[in-house]
């Protein structure tokens, strides 16, 4: 999880950092142009570092953990990796999100991430009698999934309508 949260710090402080402001001005001045640009920027930066890192952990994760003194590591690798991919599915959605957020589509957001809970909580419940190793880990990636689904669902849309005014 570590591992997975830095992922996260990375894409904020390393990506969307640069772009969000660009955007936000953009949408401010009404420059659509722009704001595609900066959009478009931000989502390719953010393909190509999600893909750096998730092949990082990848390898990390193969290499380095059988070396470990504590076994643990090495015996949960498939956990490991879902927890990765899961992470990578919620960045995704914030890729979506930050345009939501700049075009002030903020209940957009919130009910997409309400949903996303509410999917976790009930796949959780439900994978809970069947599987305690991969309830938690299932749970959050089809929460992340959905939350993910329903920003681009909707940042589509929002984005259509700004294309055409």
């Amino acid at each position: 999880m570590g591992f997975a949260s830095a992922m996260l710090s990375f894409m904020e402080s390393g990506v969307f950092v640069f772009y969000y402001p660009k955007m936000m001005n953009a949408y401010k001045e009404n420059n659509m142009s722009e704001f595609e640009w900066a959009y478009r920027k931000l989502a390719r930066q953010s393909a190509v570092w999600l893909a750096v890192l998730m092949a990082g952990a990848a390898l990390a994760g193969v290499v380095i953990f059988p070396l470990l003194e504590e076994l643990v590591y090495a015996e949960n690798l498939p956990l490991f990796g879902v927890v990765i991919v899961t992470m990578v599915v919620f960045v995704v959605g914030y890729v979506f999100q930050y345009g939501l957020y700049t075009t002030t589509r903020d209940s957009s957001i919130i009910l997409a991430n309400v949903a996303g809970l509410a999917i976790a909580a009930l796949v959780l419940i439900i994978l809970a009698s069947y599987t305690e190793y991969w309830a938690v880990t299932m749970a959050m990636l089809t929460g992340s999934g959905a939350a993910t689904l329903f920003k681009y669902r909707k940042w589509r849309i929002t984005r259509t309508e700004l294309l055409l005014t």
